[in-house]
Formats: structure tokens, C-alpha cells, sequence
């Protein structure tokens, strides 16, 4: 005789089963929405890096004043409407992973800063910024996420690392980029717990960018190809001395914007940071000042998602 399963009564629907598909749904509906708004601004940044060479092409000399004043523009916005949009973003994000008070996180991820993040970018591009989309991108996501999270409040952390990851797996169609970004750069670990609705999120923001804009390539491709030979030791010096190159500019960057001071006058070192410089989208000062501002020592551990 077959015997079949037992229905699941009501309180076991409504405790254990609708909280649980409530969550995955949370997740699943955040990544689609971060990766539509990731498509939204990379359409955008398009757009306003064709109308900037545009311009160019029609006056030659007008970087020579779009820039300056743009930059100034843009810096203005920035300290006395969006204070929390300043720098590349990614700090931000990870200051706000860490904390658990709701009000501080706001200031740092939400959809005003979202709104403000898109715009400031677009006007950085309009005036000739060498502004990337990563950071944006990611502060993006950790915000549509952090507004899904209203509903779970006691899972946000877990949403704004996978609202982050969506990002750059949607700005890029690199899925893999996006989970390994969110290991890395957000969590520093890989939590099985939390590994199943962060890979759903991810798919999800990249599926949802696949079916807008198609599978293209961020970074072109090429066909040249590089023979195994002798010729593979230049790609060790490369490394290396690249290596030392970016960590040189991040140490002048951190010194320049700081200032000088001399060793007698200068007071205790500050406690080192575990989140690394990030270089600004729009100018170096900000990205120091947001680095500071929200990026205190983290103690990185187990969070239930």
C-alpha cells in the first residue's frame, strides 16, 4: 500500500514554509530589479560618454571647460546634498555590511543615494570623467536590496552581499565576477548558509541582463593568442612590477590627499583599516574621506541570512 506524505498543517505553512519562500523571493525579485537597473545605467553611461565626444567633435577645446566646471559641480552636490554618494561607492557598502543600526545604513544605501549615484555619474561622464561603473554599480544594487530588506530586517547584511554581487554580475554579464566579488570584497568568506540565495540572486540579475541587452562582452575580445614559451617570463615581471605600481599610487594617493605633516607635530596612528584604498570615481580627496568616514575596522564573522 502507498503511503503518502503528510499535508503540512497551517502553522507549519505560516512559521516554517511561508517565511522561507517569502526570503527566496526577496532575494530572487532583488536581483532582477538590480540587474535591470544595472542595463539602465550602463544604456545611460553610454549615452552620455557619446554626447561628451560629440561635443569634443564639434569644439575641440571644450574638455578645457566642461572638465573644471563639472568636477567642481559635481563635488558641490556631492558634500551638500549626497554625502553618502561620494567615492566609488564599494566603502560604502562594505561599512554598511557591517553595521546593524538601520539609520546609519541608510545613509549610506538607499534609493536616494541610488539616485544620486546615477546622476552624479552621468554628470562626471558628461564632463569627461574617467569614471568607471563598477562602484556605482554595486552601491546601486546594495541599495534596491537594502529596500527589499525592509520586509527582513534581520537579514539585510545578507542582502546588500548579494545586491553588490548582482551588480557587478549585471554590469559585466559576469556572473562568476559577481560571486567571487562578493567572497572577496564583501564577506571574505563563503558561507554554504548563504551561498545558495546569493547564487540565485546573482542568476537572476544576470539572466534579466542576458534578455536585455544580449550576451555581449564588456571588455571586447580579440583574437591574439601568446605561444607557451620563454616569452611567459614577461608576464611574471608585468606582474610584478604593476604590483608595485598600483600600490605606489595608492600610498601617494592616500599621502596627497592627507597632506604632509611633519613627524614631531603628527598625532597617534590610527588603527589600520581592513578594507583597502579605493580610488575615487570623480576625484581623490573623496574617495580618502569616504574611506575614513565609512570604512571603520570590521571583525568579520558568521551572519545568519
Amino acid at each position: 500500500m502507498t503511503t503518502f506524505p503528510a499535508m503540512p498543517s497551517y502553522h507549519q505553512a505560516r512559521t516554517i514554509w511561508w517565511p522561507r519562500w517569502r526570503r527566496r523571493a526577496l532575494f530572487i525579485l532583488g536581483g532582477l530589479s538590480v540587474g535591470g537597473l544595472a542595463v539602465a545605467m550602463a544604456q545611460l553611461a553610454d549615452r552620455a560618454q557619446a554626447l561628451f565626444h560629440a561635443v569634443v567633435a564639434i569644439w575641440p577645446w571644450a574638455p578645457f571647460v566642461l572638465a573644471p566646471g563639472g568636477f567642481a559641480l559635481t563635488v558641490w552636490l556631492t558634500r551638500a546634498f549626497l554625502p553618502g554618494a561620494g567615492g566609488s561607492g564599494i566603502p560604502q557598502v562594505i561599512a554598511a555590511h557591517s553595521m546593524t543600526d538601520p539609520t546609519a545604513r541608510a545613509r549610506l544605501v538607499s534609493m536616494r543615494i541610488a539616485f544620486g549615484k546615477i546622476v552624479l555619474m552621468l554628470l562626471g561622464l558628461l564632463c569627461g570623467a574617467s569614471t568607471g561603473r563598477e562602484g556605482p554599480t554595486v552601491q546601486v544594487g546594495a541599495s534596491t536590496m537594502f529596500l527589499f530588506g525592509r520586509l527582513e530586517p534581520h537579514r539585510q547584511a545578507g542582502l546588500l552581499l548579494a545586491g553588490s554581487a548582482a551588480g557587478v554580475a549585471a554590469a559585466f554579464n559576469a556572473p562568476l565576477a559577481g560571486i567571487i566579488f562578493g567572497i572577496e570584497e564583501m564577506s571574505r568568506s563563503f558561507e554554504v548558509r548563504a551561498s545558495g540565495l546569493i547564487l540565485g540572486t546573482v542568476i537572476a540579475a544576470g539572466l534579466t541582463s542576458l534578455s536585455l541587452v544580449g550576451d555581449y562582452t564588456y571588455f571586447g575580445v580579440t583574437a591574439a593568442t601568446f605561444p607557451l614559451g620563454p616569452q611567459w617570463v614577461a608576464v611574471l615581471v608585468a606582474g610584478v612590477v604593476c604590483g608595485l605600481a598600483g600600490g605606489l599610487f595608492s600610498r601617494c594617493l592616500i599621502v596627497f590627499a592627507k597632506g604632509f605633516s611633519h613627524p614631531a607635530h603628527a598625532g597617534p596612528r590610527p588603527a589600520r583599516s581592513s578594507s583597502r584604498p579605493c580610488a575615487a570615481s570623480f576625484w581623490p580627496s573623496a574617495a580618502l574621506e569616504a574611506t575614513e568616514r565609512f570604512s571603520a575596522p570590521v571583525t568579520w564573522r558568521r551572519r545568519a541570512f
